[in-house]
């Protein structure tokens, strides 16, 4: 079965969801999988655009001890930083763990980002890119 995702807004919708659910095919060799969370938006295409922006800045013009760093580099480095750890478990049952990835993020998560690169870029290498100057 294909997963299915329901934004609900109201109570008529979310009766329709409930008969949608009540109907469907369910046993102990085929069970169903039902989460319920807060909705949350998705990350904007203008926050992956600012903080890519950020990030060019920081490797065009950030030098640590006579080093530049690619765009890449910074993205992991403050992604590294700033994100949480979530556990992958492999085909062989090795539990391993990675940061979680941005394209996960939803718009606070990213805000949080974006704030923490900015205040880490000025506390650590004294330096506000060009991107928060216009």
């Amino acid at each position: 079965m294909k997963a299915r995702s329901f934004r609900i807004f109201d109570r008529a919708l979310l009766m329709r969801v409930a008969s949608l659910i009540s109907q469907m095919l369910v046993s102990e060799e085929k069970p169903l999988m039902i989460e319920i969370s807060d909705f949350k938006e998705k990350k904007t295409r203008a926050q992956e655009k600012l903080f890519h922006a950020i990030l060019g800045d920081a490797a065009e013009c950030v030098e640590v001890e006579g080093k530049r760093f690619t765009k890449p580099v910074w993205k992991e480095y403050y992604a590294s930083k700033f994100l949480p750890l979530e556990e992958m478990v492999m085909p062989d049952g090795e539990i391993r763990q990675r940061r979680k990835s941005t394209s996960d993020l939803n718009v606070g998560e990213y805000s949080e980002l974006i704030d923490k690169t900015l205040a880490d870029l000025a506390t650590e290498f004294g330096y506000l890119p060009e991107a928060m100057a216009a």
